[in-house]
Order: structure tokens, then sequence, then C-alpha cells
């Protein structure tokens, strides 16, 4: 019943101009940018971490080789 009154007390514009919109399209906004920055940086790290448990032993490994066939 609580919820119900709330939402009446709140006066409904017909007409919503873009000016009613731009703050939850800035909240969009500023949310998937944060969401795409926090994913950027999660591959960041395991791009990095790939690369350091993978490609860099395989490296030392040929690095090795060589200087053991040389």
């Amino acid at each position: 019943m609580h919820l119900i009154m709330v939402k009446r007390s709140v006066p409904v514009k017909r007409n919503a101009t873009v000016n009613d919109c731009l703050p939850t399209l800035v909240h969009l906004g500023v949310g998937i940018a944060f969401v795409n920055v926090m994913f950027m940086v999660m591959d960041f790290i395991v791009l990095h971490q790939v690369i350091h448990h993978l490609i860099c032993p395989c490296i030392l490994r040929l690095f090795l080789l060589n200087a053991m066939t040389l």
C-alpha cells in the first residue's frame, strides 16, 4: 500500500521533454562507461596474466634451447 501511495503522489508529466530525460541518460552513460572501464581493466589484467604465464615461459624456453644448441 505504501509504495502505491508514493507512486501516486509523484506528478506524472504527459509531455516528457529532453530535459526530464537528461539525468537518466547521464546516469546510464556514466554507468555504461564505468562498466566498460571495469571490463577493460579486467581484460588487461587477464591478458597480462596470460602473457606472464604462457608466453614468457615459451620465450624463455626458446632462448634456453637456442643457447643450448649454440
